[in-house]
């Protein structure tokens, strides 16, 4: 809200997509971490292990903060990508849509909250967090080529056409050689980080399997 209301009121057009690519690359790289820290815990075998590690580590110590600081680790995971989700559509968007779209997610969310308090509902974990993991991993594609190109809107990077490439603004696509390049690498840090933690996942069940069947 103060990006777009105090700051852009006070810097000039050219500063202001200056700004717009600048954050938006910051953003990416949050996107892209917490992307691959929500799906190495999609697997519910890992995500159980650390917070029972974690939980347990505060009680140990005995200390009510540790153990305020793990609940709040694991809540604030959720809110990062949603703030960085925020600070990448709210330029492009007027602010009673804004502000309709945050209250139907929060209706939404008391609702879902509800019924798991009360009804018992199991939450998929896995699902939830491949789900969220895929949305994030759009948003750093779609904010990497866009980012990009706001810079070299202002010249401040250069732009070499591709010829016979096409425009997608849904997936900030488009057609020079900068942005296609940045987007394919990281495509490319999402297929081996995707294909890692598989392998990983899978070792973890594997050596899982084996302590059940010694025990």
């Amino acid at each position: 809200f103060i990006l777009t209301t105090i700051v852009s009121a006070t810097v000039s057009a050219e500063n202001r997509e200056f700004m717009e690519g600048v954050t938006g690359l910051i953003a990416v790289v949050l996107m892209f971490t917490v992307g691959a820290w929500l799906h190495k815990k999609s697997n519910v075998e890992s995500w159980n292990l650390f917070i029972r590690e974690s939980v347990g580590s505060a009680i140990a110590k005995g200390s009510l903060w540790s153990l305020a600081g793990v609940a709040f680790i694991t809540v604030v995971r959720e809110g990062a990508e949603t703030i960085i989700f925020y600070m990448g559509i709210i330029s492009d968007i007027s602010m009673a849509s804004f502000f309709t779209g945050l209250g139907v997610a929060v209706l939404i969310l008391v609702v879902l909250g509800v019924a798991i308090l009360y009804f018992s509902v199991k939450v998929p974990v896995r699902a939830l967090f491949l789900g969220i993991t895929v949305l994030i991993y759009y948003l750093a594609f779609k904010f990497t080529g866009e980012s990009l190109h706001a810079l070299q809107v202002v010249d401040k990077l250069p732009a070499h056409t591709i010829s016979g490439l096409p425009e997608a603004n849904f997936l900030g696509i488009y057609p020079t050689w900068e942005t296609t390049i940045a987007q394919a690498v990281l495509l490319a840090m999402i297929v081996l980080q995707t294909v890692r933690t598989k392998k990983n996942n899978e070792s973890a069940s594997e050596q899982t399997s084996s302590k059940e069947v010694a025990q």
